[in-house]
Parts: structure tokens; C-alpha cells; sequence
């Protein structure tokens, strides 16, 4: 074993929610696990070259953060849900309507919006969690 393989191997069997908690963190979770899960635990208990970060010790600060993620996934959510219909831009009706270029452009710019808002909803709940 190379010198990086001996410093980065499991020594101890993680248990379920630790190991579910590495699955399932933010950037493992878009772009697939990238990182070893020794240097996973070192940052999430600031263990190794990760000690001289510091710990996130203020409470009320946290409490805002997590409303403030929960408020925008809902409002997103309600928008992207009730007013917009993305669907309808790829209809044979959307493309025989007959209102005009201007009119599509619109319909096309919100569609692209309701993307938008749609991965931005996905953020805002991983942040509150």
C-alpha cells in the first residue's frame, strides 16, 4: 500500500447513520462519493489537517440559517408548482399557439426560471438539513 492509502484507510466499521451521513452529504450526493471516508470524517469532526478550522459554536446563527433555507425551498416550491407549467413549452400546442414570438420567449424564459428554481429548492433543503 502507497503511503496515502495507509493514512486514509477505515480502520473501525462506521455505523449506519455515519456512514449514511457520508453517502448523503451535500457535494457526495450531486457529484458521487469523491472524497475517502476518512478524510469525510476528519472534516465533519476537524480531526487531522482539518483542526485548525473552527467549530461552529453559535447557535442562534444556525436557527436563522435553517428558517431562512426552509422559507425559500417553500416559496420556490409553491411558485414552481402553482404558477409555472414548464411542460406546456414542449406541447405541440405550445408550438401551433399562435401569439406570437414575444409570447414564447416569455413562456421558454419561465420554464427555464422553474429549472432554476427547482435545483435552487434542492439547495435550500440540503442547507436547512
Amino acid at each position: 500500500m502507497s503511503e496515502r492509502e495507509r493514512r486514509m484507510m477505515v480502520e473501525d466499521v462506521p455505523n449506519l447513520p455515519t456512514y449514511l451521513s457520508y453517502m448523503f452529504f451535500c457535494g457526495q450526493s450531486i457529484t458521487g462519493p469523491f472524497t475517502e471516508f476518512t478524510d469525510f470524517s476528519n472534516f465533519i469532526n476537524l480531526r487531522g489537517h482539518y483542526s485548525h478550522l473552527q467549530r461552529f459554536e453559535s447557535w442562534p446563527y444556525a436557527f436563522t440559517r435553517y428558517f431562512h433555507g426552509i422559507t425559500c425551498a417553500v416559496v420556490t416550491l409553491t411558485i414552481t408548482t402553482y404558477i409555472v407549467d414548464p411542460a406546456y413549452t414542449i406541447t405541440l400546442a405550445f408550438v401551433n399557439d399562435e401569439r406570437g414570438f414575444f409570447y414564447k420567449a416569455w413562456a421558454n424564459m419561465w420554464a427555464m426560471q422553474w429549472q432554476i428554481w427547482t435545483y435552487y429548492c434542492g439547495f435550500c433543503w440540503m442547507e436547512a438539513a
